[in-house]
């Protein structure tokens, strides 16, 4: 390039590094809260908790190699990056790629998982529509991260173009990535109708409807950044820029940044019960656990005992107590749910049996009242 068409030093390296420290922390604090709230409060992780809390470490070793690349030029003109840093630019570019696309799959199956535990088995579309979704994406994932693998023999000239080798087509290596950001948004799209479709079919407080829009928008700026991806990615199959340290910096800082709203996207709703545990809400310590994990709608039964050797069936949806939080289960006649007993249940007029006395007749010796209380957390 002549010199006077060289554009002016604009270096936005750590505008990009700080952006990405910051949601990243932010992410993954959020996502092990989660964790935490699971298996100490809720006392109902499942995989979608575990999923989600290994996604959290694809995240940072993720960021942290792009956080890499942008300190070694990424986001800075190439006509001012030392040239010994432009290839080490790209290697680490490179290596991010695959982790990037383990962690936002691990982000989206943890999400696809949440809603199997939380939707009821007689809801087949709504589970059809996740199974599809994970399929596809599984798929889609396996791949591209083949074609990610082969586009170049030896692998190295992938950063070091001049490497004699040979590489995939143009047409052949950009197949996986456009198919791969299809897939990803119709998953997404797909994920987040499914709780505005559940959404009309419930008779919700104001509050929780406020959520549920809330989480909503969330999960619709997810499907957003997926989209600006997609529009950033011909800078990824231009071969006439030789500008790439600049062109591809906002592609790279999109791809950290979806799988950091994801995560909290994801995350969010698990955290009411550690919300009321810090309140010091006494109905969030019940250290029953939930019986859920099938996506059965079903309710199983729990045989518990009183002091008093009564037996007292209690009835369990197969959900989770902070799943209640977001779509409530509808009460049941024959239910006796964790929050339908407010405070206290009394019982009553417990009679001695009937005994003889010498012989003569029967007849009630004595008549004790006994009230006891027995307390129920309420489902948060």
């Amino acid at each position: 390039m002549e010199p006077h068409n060289i554009p002016p030093d604009d270096d936005h390296r750590q505008g990009y590094i700080a952006a990405i420290v910051v949601v990243t922390t932010i992410s993954v604090i959020i996502a092990w809260l989660r964790m935490y709230t699971r298996i100490f409060i809720s006392r109902n992780a499942w995989w979608d908790d575990w999923i989600m809390f290994i996604s959290s470490f694809l995240l940072i070793l993720t960021n942290g190699i792009l956080a890499t690349s942008f300190q070694l030029g990424l986001g800075r003109h190439i006509y001012y990056v030392p040239k010994e840093q432009i290839p080490e630019c790209f290697k680490w570019l490179w290596a991010a790629e695959p982790t990037n696309l383990f962690a936002l799959y691990a982000v989206r199956l943890s999400i696809a998982l949440f809603f199997l535990r939380l939707i009821p088995k007689h809801h087949k579309v709504f589970r059809r529509i996740i199974w599809g979704s994970i399929y596809a994406l599984t798929i889609a994932d396996i791949y591209v991260t083949i074609n990610y693998f082969i586009q170049c023999r030896p692998l190295k000239k992938v950063w070091l173009p001049d490497t004699p080798g040979e590489c995939l087509t143009d047409a052949l290596y950009a197949a996986a990535p456009w198919l791969y950001q299809a897939v990803s948004i119709i998953a997404d799209l797909a994920l987040v109708s499914i709780p505005i479709m559940m959404f009309k079919s419930l008779n919700l407080p104001k509050k929780t409807k406020i959520g549920v829009i809330a989480l909503c928008c969330l999960g619709i700026f997810t499907c957003a950044i997926a989209v600006a991806k997609t529009a950033l990615l011909p800078a990824l199959f231009d071969h006439e820029e030789k500008d790439k340290t600049w062109t591809l910096a906002q592609l790279c800082l999109w791809a950290g940044m979806e799988i950091c709203v994801g995560m909290i996207c994801g995350s969010l709703p698990c955290l009411k019960p550690l919300y009321h545990h810090i309140r010091g809400d006494r109905r969030t310590s019940s250290h029953i656990p939930s019986s859920y994990g099938s996506g059965s709608g079903e309710p199983t039964s729990r045989s518990r005992k009183s002091k008093y050797d009564m037996n007292m069936s209690v009835h369990v949806d197969n959900r989770s107590r902070s799943e209640d939080s977001i779509l409530p289960k509808k009460p049941s006649d024959e239910d006796i749910e964790l929050g339908s007993l407010e405070n206290h249940r009394q019982e009553s007029d417990l009679v001695t049996p009937m005994n003889t006395l010498d012989g003569h007749g029967a007849g009630i010796l004595r008549t004790t009242r006994v009230d006891f209380k027995t307390e129920v957390a309420r489902p948060i």
